[in-house]
């Protein structure tokens, strides 16, 4: 069976797709997304993501782990991402 993660994420990538994003704005996505889930299911949904994505996101991970701060600017101002970075690091 499906997780809500799983189908979310295609729903994102579409998205993204259609917007002609880069692959560094689909990783944000996915990771901005995964707060709502269980840890299995960041697990599962991070263990089958196409190469290019999973490499991107371990790229934004490492650079966490250097700075021990992930944020994201934004219209709506700057939004800490660290503690999910935190979580998702320990995770995958």
């Amino acid at each position: 069976m499906e997780s809500n993660f799983f189908s979310g994420l295609r729903q994102i990538t579409e998205d993204c797709n259609v917007l002609g994003l880069p692959v560094s704005e689909l990783a944000f996505s996915i990771i901005s997304a995964a707060k709502k889930y269980s840890d299995e299911e960041i697990i599962d949904v991070f263990s089958r993501l196409p190469n290019e994505v999973a490499v991107e996101i371990r790229r934004q991970i490492s650079d966490y782990e250097v700075t021990g701060q992930y944020c994201a600017v934004s219209s709506a101002g700057i939004a800490d991402f660290s503690g999910l970075m935190r979580r998702i690091s320990q995770l995958i």
